[in-house]
């Protein structure tokens, strides 16, 4: 996991928690595959060409980001990964239409106010369905090892060892990270209407 100095003097504590969550959330999900997520604790471009080598990887997918630090740093992990000859995969995931195709149909002005979105919108059709659910067949053959020190070596860190002192339950900590806590949010406010 990579924590920028940058990021850790302009990011809350209450927002790292969320994040971890998060990322405990996922991990719990991959084990319920039989998988485990591998969090590396470091710069991506000085430990993937190595794990690369070391885990035989062959396939690097990641969600398309459009901040310029985000944009600079992926085309940098896949010019490594395509010199170790992996195959990268990379897709937009985290937004409804992908900014890059909704900057081309505006000539790069982005949308000011919420009617010129949808007018950008209804041009460019629905969004595309959401992927389905990962579960252990969408798995395959891909199965990652996991030891027996995974939680040491490769494990979610805590806020402490990122740097942080735990802070204080605040009004923040009433809304857990996760994907199981944001379905679950997701389902009681469509109940609501």
């Amino acid at each position: 996991m990579e924590c920028p100095a940058e990021d850790k003097l302009t990011v809350s504590p209450n927002r790292w928690h969320f994040l971890l969550q998060s990322l405990q959330d996922l991990d719990r999900g991959l084990a319920q595959c039989g998988s485990r997520l591998f969090v590396l604790k470091g710069r991506p471009m000085d430990m993937l060409p190595s794990l690369f080598k070391e885990w035989g990887i062959t396939r690097l997918s990641f969600e398309v980001d459009c901040e310029p630090f985000r944009k600079s740093r992926d085309a940098v992990i896949t010019g490594l990964a395509n010199q170790s000859g992996v195959e990268v995969i990379s897709r937009v995931s985290h937004t409804l239409y992908d900014a890059e195709v909704l900057l081309m149909s505006t000539e790069g002005r982005a949308p000011q106010v919420f009617d010129e979105f949808m007018e950008v919108a209804l041009q460019l059709g629905r969004p595309q369905m959401p992927a389905p659910r990962v579960n252990r067949q969408l798995f395959g053959s891909c199965l990652t090892p996991v030891a027996r020190d995974h939680n040491q070596q490769y494990g979610v860190p805590t806020l402490e060892e990122i740097g942080f002192q735990k802070p204080a339950a605040t009004g923040s900590w009433f809304y857990p990270g996760g994907e199981q806590e944001a379905l679950t949010r997701m389902e009681a406010a469509l109940q609501k209407v």
